[in-house]
């Protein structure tokens, strides 16, 4: 592998793992928030905290994505 691809592999690991923390900070945010609105909501108010959470755990799968997206690149770049 060239020293050029190298760099180019690192860069897409980079912005991947950019993204993926990007993602995961959203969704602890939106997780802090759930938190906070269970804790003072009335029971009949708990079911729309349900769409936070899958909000949430949109993001944490995009991020895991992401991760393993990054991770890829590493290990081919690694083998070469």
């Amino acid at each position: 592998m060239s020293i050029e691809a190298k760099r180019d592999a690192r860069k897409r690991a980079l912005e991947n793992l950019e993204t993926a923390r990007a993602a995961v900070e959203s969704a602890q945010a939106n997780l802090e928030r759930l938190l906070t609105e269970v804790d003072v909501a009335p029971r009949a108010e708990k079911v729309a905290v349900s769409q936070i959470v899958q909000s949430a755990l949109s993001r944490l799968r995009e991020a895991n994505a992401s991760v393993l997206r990054a991770e890829a690149v590493l290990a081919s770049e690694l083998e070469e």
